[in-house]
């Protein structure tokens, strides 16, 4: 199971069609780049976080070409073992949420949120509803 943070990490895939994105480009249609903290260039992007310069791309550029790069919601292409454990549901006013165990089924009206929640987070919601 990977941490909150970790699946909130903001991950990329690429479009498109084609054998490359633009001339000279590492990344291929379909693969999933993971933003990550460079020591010397900053926030960067990459299938893998230790590519050597030449197979990563700023961050930032990669938001300028939202027809090449699209942004992932943290649960897409996420295998179960990967899943957190509980989550939060927040209705689309902001207002309320719930935080509940991902095996328990729940009933929602209107739009919501749903991101993932630690199990302090749990064990603190159950606490606050006593």
């Amino acid at each position: 199971m990977l941490s909150k943070e970790e699946l909130l990490t903001p991950r990329f895939i690429c479009t498109g069609t084609g054998i490359h994105h633009y001339p000279g480009s590492p990344f291929l249609p379909g693969d999933i780049l993971t933003q990550f903290e460079h020591p010397i260039y900053g926030v960067c992007v990459a299938k893998d976080k230790d590519a050597p310069v030449g197979e990563w791309q700023y961050a930032d550029k990669i938001r300028q070409y939202p027809h090449l790069f699209r942004i992932m919601e943290w649960w897409e292409d996420r295998a179960p073992d990967e899943m957190p454990e509980y989550e939060i549901v927040i209705d689309d006013s902001g207002t309320r949420e719930r935080v509940h165990p991902v095996y328990e089924t729940i009933s929602v009206i209107g739009d919501v949120t749903i991101m993932p929640a630690t199990e302090e987070e749990y064990n603190a919601y159950i606490n606050k509803a006593k």
